[in-house]
């Protein structure tokens, strides 16, 4: 959303961010077979409200977090693929943070 704004000039409302997270605890509980179920909802929400900012610095903590999380979820339950993809993306993120974030220009 933060390329909405940009280009558009357009901020979408709060209470779409409310109803996707609303929807990712839904459906995160409809599929609920143990603790480790409770991750992609954290990550969901997590890239969600990310994505929901202004600031692309908090897009990309909410994907650092996302990923993280969804590495261990994918651990977990046997996902060597998914594992690779997460990783892919905490590997681009942290490149984004360091080189956006933390290193003074």
């Amino acid at each position: 959303y933060c390329y909405l704004d940009l280009l558009y000039n357009y901020f979408p409302n709060i209470m779409l961010l409310l109803l996707f997270v609303i929807l990712a605890i839904g459906f995160g509980v409809y599929t609920y077979k143990d603790i480790f179920s409770i991750l992609p909802i954290i990550g969901s929400i997590a890239t969600t409200y990310g994505g929901w900012q202004k600031s692309s610095r908090i897009l990309r903590i909410g994907m650092l977090i996302s990923s993280s999380i969804l590495i261990i979820h994918d651990w977990h339950f046997g996902a060597y693929a998914g594992i690779l993809t997460y990783i892919m993306v905490l590997s681009s993120t942290l490149i984004g943070l360091i080189r956006n974030d933390l290193v003074k220009k």
